[in-house]
């Protein structure tokens, strides 16, 4: 699925926020998960229809982003990007 991190998440994202992260934002916007915490190279979520708990490793470009994001000094370069990420079963929105 392809998850797009918009400029919206960005302004309204959390640094070094596992729940409120831009990326995190992006992903609970296009999959219905009832909890996610995103770290440096991998997400943990819950799926709500299914409560299934699971954990998926992060693509380069995100988890450069939040190498990025993360850094004070190099936040305001951060700038919209799209990534795909997969998740087993319903979360996947097979």
């Amino acid at each position: 699925m392809k998850i797009n991190v918009t400029k919206e998440h960005i302004k309204n994202g959390r640094r070094c926020a596992s729940h409120g992260c831009p990326i995190a934002l992006a992903v609970l916007d296009a999959i219905p998960l009832s909890f996610i915490a995103v770290g440096n190279f991998s997400i943990s979520y819950r799926i709500e229809s299914d409560n299934e708990l699971g954990n998926v490793a992060l693509p380069r470009p995100a988890y450069n982003f939040i190498g990025n994001y993360d850094d004070v000094r190099k936040r305001a370069a951060a700038k919209p990007f799209s990534f795909e990420l997969e998740l087993p079963g319903n979360g996947g929105m097979e």
